[in-house]
């Protein structure tokens, strides 16, 4: 069974548990706050991502189940679209944390793209590109979850291209939804000259025209 530890942000900018739960995703103050506990060898460390609303801000870690947290690393900017960081993002849409729960250093995070920590979150490496790029595997942009399969340790990862995982440390990341019809769909519009064609925008940049007659 999986215990989580929620965490609030007061008014002086500490960290104070709350209760325990499943997984949050908690907005305060204009940031997203996911957080993430080692689950198997050491229950009492967590982590909290923080974001700027666009940019990283910090990864914070409790060694003590959430009655104190210390501040691990403030860059790169993981949040970006570099290989190595940069300018901006977009951790406003896309945001998430997870922790190996056989190893308490291990830690992935990220929102355009996923990046690694072995050492607690001190220091990131690129595990994976929103097109390829940075030597890395191809993972589709938007991150907006990542979540370790509690049955064989795989990590999956959820994007607006659909799910992917990895089981050997981020080297490589399959899909495993090609093919299937789960584009969302943001967009419609209709052809002012024949009522029966439509265009629709969707994730994945798809925009296919209906018509019925074909």
């Amino acid at each position: 069974m999986f215990s989580m530890l929620v965490v609030e942000e007061t008014s002086t900018g500490h960290w104070m548990p709350e209760k325990t739960g499943s997984k949050l995703q908690m907005v305060g103050a204009g940031r997203q706050l996911p957080v993430d506990r080692c689950n198997t060898n050491d229950p009492e460390y967590v982590y909290c991502l923080l974001s700027n609303g666009d940019s990283y801000k910090g990864i914070y870690r409790s060694i003590n189940g959430g009655t104190s947290f210390t501040e691990m690393s403030t860059a790169p900017n993981i949040m970006s679209w570099g290989c190595n960081g940069g300018s901006g993002g977009q951790a406003w849409y896309d945001l998430d944390v997870a922790v190996d729960p056989n190893n308490k250093d291990v830690v992935f995070a990220g929102g355009v793209n996923c990046f690694k920590s072995v050492d607690g979150g001190v220091s990131w490496d690129i595990s994976s590109h929103w097109w390829g790029d940075c030597s890395v595997p191809a993972v589709h942009a938007d991150l907006h979850i990542l979540e370790y399969n509690p049955i064989n340790d795989r990590l999956y990862a959820g994007n607006d291209g659909g799910i992917y995982y990895t089981e050997n440390g981020g080297n490589s990341w399959p899909e495993i939804t090609s093919g299937l019809p789960i584009s969302q769909v943001y967009k419609i519009g209709q052809c002012k000259i024949n009522k029966n064609k439509l265009m629709d925008t969707m994730t994945m940049a798809r925009q296919p025209i209906m018509d019925p007659a074909l």
